[in-house]
């Protein structure tokens, strides 16, 4: 996997965990997130130093739910997006998820990778798109 595509894997999932906090305040449960943007990182390749950005703007926005969907830490097309992800877009992020986990060596990150894409398969926007009930 490409690391500029894996980097924009991790915003996206970063973003996703900064709606979803958005949505549900603090006690949002978004360990899943975290724990496939750190896999990701470390498969990948990413330096350590901008996936550590990425989990503390996810535990900052933890911490002030207010404020989670205004991080600087993304990028504006990512912040933009944040929780209005179309079907397509949730099908390029599983797909993207599976690609990461074929070249993880670990079984706990591929499980991961697996549980993450089983969550974002599971929202209704996706459940529509795939079984054509827009």
């Amino acid at each position: 996997m490409e690391k500029e595509r894996s980097q924009e894997l991790q915003q996206n999932l970063a973003g996703e965990a900064l709606a979803k906090i958005a949505r549900k305040g603090g006690e949002a449960n978004v360990v899943k997130h975290e724990q496939a943007i750190k896999f990701i990182g470390a498969a990948c390749g990413i330096p350590e130093e901008s996936t550590s950005k990425l989990l503390d703007t996810i535990r900052q926005g933890k911490e002030n739910p207010d404020k989670a969907r205004t991080s600087d830490a993304l990028p504006e097309t990512i912040r933009a997006n944040m929780g209005n992800w179309s079907a397509q877009d949730m099908f390029w992020m599983v797909m993207d998820l599976f690609q990461a986990a074929i070249i993880m060596t670990a079984e706990e990150g591929r499980t991961t990778m697996y549980h993450m894409a089983e969550e974002l398969a599971d929202t209704p926007n996706f459940d529509k798109w795939l079984n054509g009930n827009q």
